[in-house]
Formats: C-alpha cells, sequence, structure tokens
C-alpha cells in the first residue's frame, strides 16, 4: 500500500513535507518520496507520461511503502480538479490512499492564494484575481493566461472529496495543523503524535511574506514592467526537463554517477548562488526577519461565494477537532 497526499497547496504542505512526513516514514520503514519518482512527477504534472515511463514509475510503486506528496497532482486551478483526479487514477491506481489536507477556513486560503500569486510575480488585484464561474469562462475565451484568475464558484470542498472518493477506495481528509485524523492511519503512538504536534507549533517552512513584503514585491513588479522586464517563472520551460531517455536511466550506470559528479562540481554552487541572490531568499531571510512581521490580509472588496464558502467551512469543521 502507497500513501499519496495531493494537497492543497497552501495547507501547511511544506512543513510536513519537510518535517513530518519524512519522521513518519522514518519510524515506519516507509520511503518519503522516493528520488527515482521526482523527475517522472515533475513531467507528469506538467504534461503527462509515455507508456514507457508510467510502466516505470508503476513498477517503483509496485514496491510499496510509499508516501509521496506534491500538492500540485491536485492542482492549483479548481476547474481542473476533475481532469487532475483523472490523472491520478490511471497512474497511481485506485487502491492506494489518497491524503487530501484542508486549510484553516475558506476565507485564510484565498488570501493565501493571493498572498501565492504574489509571491509568484502574478501581479493582480484581488478582485481581477477572483471571478465568479461566468466571468472565468468570459477571461478564459480572450486571455489564455489562467494563472492571472481563480474560479472562486468551483472551488468546492465537497465536490473535490467526492471526485476522489469516486476514484480511490480510501481517502483521507484532514486537517494540517492537527494529527487526530493522521494519527490512525499510521498508528501512531502517543509520544509520536505529541512530537508532531510540537512539529505543528514551533516549525515552520515557506512562510509567506510579511505585508510590507507583498507592498515591496507589488511595487518591485510595477517598476520592471515600465521598463518591459519582469520576474515571472510562470512559464515554464518544457526544455529544461530531463530528457525521457535520462528519465529511465540506472542510478548505477557510469554515465548516470559522471553526471552526479559533474553537477556536485559545478552545478549545485550555481544554483546556490542563484537561490542566494533570488528575491524569495531576500525577503525571507532578511527583510522579513529584520523588519517586524505583520501577515498580510486581503482589505479591498473581491467576489466571494458566500453560501459555498458556508458549504466549505462547515466540511472543515468537521476536521477541526
Amino acid at each position: 500500500m502507497n500513501i499519496i497526499h495531493i494537497g492543497l497547496g497552501k495547507t501547511a504542505t511544506s512543513t510536513w513535507q519537510k518535517f513530518i512526513f519524512p519522521l513518519i516514514a522514518e519510524n515506519r520503514n516507509l520511503k518519503f518520496n522516493d528520488s527515482r519518482f521526482t523527475s517522472l512527477l515533475r513531467k507528469f504534472i506538467l504534461t503527462d507520461l509515455n507508456s514507457k515511463q508510467k510502466t516505470y514509475f508503476q513498477k517503483i510503486l509496485g514496491e510499496e511503502g510509499n508516501i509521496i506528496s506534491n500538492e500540485n497532482l491536485i492542482g492549483w486551478n479548481p476547474r481542473l480538479w476533475e481532469a487532475n483526479a483523472d490523472k491520478n487514477k490511471e497512474l497511481f491506481g485506485s487502491n492506494n490512499i489518497i491524503l487530501i489536507s484542508l486549510p484553516i477556513s475558506t476565507s485564510e486560503y484565498l488570501n493565501s492564494i493571493y498572498i501565492h500569486k504574489i509571491q509568484s510575480s502574478v501581479i493582480v488585484e484581488p478582485n481581477d484575481l477572483y471571478l465568479n464561474k461566468y466571468e472565468y469562462d468570459k477571461y478564459k475565451k480572450s486571455n489564455g493566461d489562467l494563472e492571472r484568475v481563480f474560479d472562486v464558484d468551483s472551488f468546492d470542498l465537497n465536490f473535490l472529496i467526492n471526485l476522489y472518493s469516486e476514484r480511490f477506495e480510501n481517502v483521507v481528509t484532514y486537517n494540517p495543523m492537527s494529527v487526530n485524523q493522521i494519527g490512525p492511519l499510521f498508528k501512531l503512538s502517543s509520544e509520536e503524535i505529541e512530537t508532531i504536534k510540537n512539529i505543528i507549533k514551533t516549525k515552520k517552512s515557506n512562510k509567506s511574506f510579511s505585508k510590507l513584503a507583498i507592498w515591496l514585491t507589488i511595487m518591485k513588479e510595477k517598476i520592471l514592467n515600465k521598463i518591459n522586464l519582469c520576474s515571472n517563472k510562470r512559464n515554464l520551460n518544457l526544455v529544461k526537463l530531463i530528457r525521457e531517455e535520462e528519465l529511465l536511466l540506472p542510478k548505477r550506470s557510469h554515465n548516470f554517477k559522471n553526471v552526479t559528479k559533474i553537477k556536485k562540481i559545478f552545478l549545485y554552487p550555481i544554483k546556490s548562488l542563484k537561490t542566494l541572490f533570488s528575491w524569495n531568499f531576500f525577503i525571507r531571510n532578511i527583510f522579513d526577519r529584520l523588519i517586524p512581521y505583520k501577515k498580510y490580509r486581503i482589505t479591498e472588496d473581491f467576489y466571494r461565494n458566500l453560501e459555498l464558502e458556508k458549504s466549505n467551512d462547515r466540511v472543515i469543521a468537521k476536521h477541526r477537532t
């Protein structure tokens, strides 16, 4: 049996991926995000795998005892949830356990999504980002950049849970700020539960930009736009994906070892320098540590489906204890 955590994003996924899932995997003799999956999963999420790659992926999956966590599997766009659910069933099979982490509340989730967009250099006003389904359809017909819009009417947690319950035999939804729903799944001891609770309280990964950092990021992008520049990294270059034959290259290959050595000597230091001088690194490790941190909240009016929001919050409330 394998456990596949598919998201949602912005539900403490980084903290669980960095601290909690590796701890559970180590204590239960499981494999967490096996490196053999990494490149294949990236290609699967961006495009799809060919039959040879799917066979190889499912062969590794057949070894069982895996915890896989990637919030991109569920997707950031609610309009693509159903298509992604079909893809995930085809790749993972219906007999594996699906984990879905839920947000604290709908309003908190929408606030986090907006911050995530700004951090990704998608500079848009909240009332332009959050649309009803008719506005979304109209925008989709006239503009292909769906990263700049979010269909609030399609953010339906009941619909999402039903999508996966219809396709998979075992679906577990949980509150990422609690251990109650996860405990029975992994048969956690009381000592392990207390350790995880402490991690949730004390360790934060991928902390959101502060209120002042959000303002500074927007100003930076506006200045860049005035000189026809931007720091937007949303248009992923598929050419950078590892070639298909490299995806299936055995680890013991002599060529693979040489590539690894070259990476260690040349590429890793370059990547480290690039990270060091990135805007995200500056904000998180310098600016937001020196300047008193104040959480960003959307203050502008934007479209909210209040009835659907109440329904979503009822789903969330069931997982609060």
